[in-house]
């Protein structure tokens, strides 16, 4: 999902199982996948099972905990947005609802 190739991706399907067994990627990462990422996804695609990360493991490391937080902070930005445009909305009836009896 990441670079939108499979790393075992074979002629066949039955040339992809044989490469997932075999551990043999065919689409080795691109450049631009770095550092800790690279290596998260490296661990995770181990061939010995006993040597890939937890799904625990892979959410308590530093890159997940910081994309929670990113995550996070966007909902706060959001939710602040959100309350400032209901305050200017409430304050536009208000103005409304004065001009109205104004008039009256």
């Amino acid at each position: 999902m990441l670079t939108g190739v499979h790393p075992y991706a074979g002629r066949t399907v039955n040339d992809t199982i044989e490469n997932i067994k075999k551990g043999k990627m065919v689409a080795p990462l691109p450049d631009y996948i770095k550092g800790e990422l690279k290596e998260m996804l490296l661990a995770m695609l181990d061939q010995d099972m006993d040597k890939r990360p937890t799904a625990k493991e892979l959410l308590d490391s530093d890159i997940m905990l910081q994309q929670a937080n990113l995550e996070k902070q966007d909902g706060k930005e959001a939710i602040e947005d959100l309350l400032q445009k209901n305050k200017e909305l409430e304050a536009k009836v208000r103005n409304l609802e004065i001009e109205k009896e104004k008039e009256k």
